[in-house]
Order: structure tokens, then sequence, then C-alpha cells
């Protein structure tokens, strides 16, 4: 199994104040029934940022964001490996092997 690596969760809304506390109540629920299926050593470490102003985004070249807006990126050796938008964009960057050969 490999070792699953660390990720990092921004979130940018048209409504903060409405939308944090919800991405917060969702992450601590889905994190306590992970928590109870797997084993910890094979759940990555999750750091959440709430980016009110949308500075993060932006600097990850995100120009317009909206609340259905779904952008990953895969950093790996301190180099964009990965860029992906759209619909189940996450689940590209967390399949992709940054190592790979193609």
């Amino acid at each position: 199994m490999r070792e699953a690596s660390p990720v990092t969760l921004v979130v940018v809304a048209t409504e903060p104040a409405e939308v944090f506390g919800l991405v917060r109540l969702v992450v601590a629920e889905t994190r306590a029934h992970l928590r109870a299926a797997f084993p910890p050593a094979s759940l990555p470490t999750l750091r959440i940022v709430l980016d009110e102003t949308g500075a993060i985004a932006a600097a990850a070249g995100v120009d317009a964001v909206g609340d259905s807006t779904e952008v990953a990126i895969r950093v790996a050796g301190g180099r964009v490996a990965l860029r992906s938008s759209g619909l189940a964009a996450c689940a590209a960057a967390a399949l992709h092997e940054p190592n790979a050969q193609r």
C-alpha cells in the first residue's frame, strides 16, 4: 500500500459566512466516518483553508471562482504536476501518480 500524500483543501465561496460553517460540519462528519472505517495510517493528513478573499485560488491560477467551481492541483517536488478543473477534478488529482512514466 502506498503512503497517503498530505492534502490541502482550499474552499472559496461567494457567501463565506454561510458556507464555511457547513464546510466545517461536513468535513468533521466525514472524518469521523473515515476514521471508523479505515486504519489511521491509510488516511492522508488534511489541512483545510477557508479562503475568504480568493487570494489562494488566484495564486493557483483560478481566475473565475464560484460556488460550483472545482479545481485540483497536484504538486510534486515543489512543482505543479497536474491541473484539473470541472466535475471530478479532485478525483483526477488524487488518482494521478506524479512519478508515473508516460
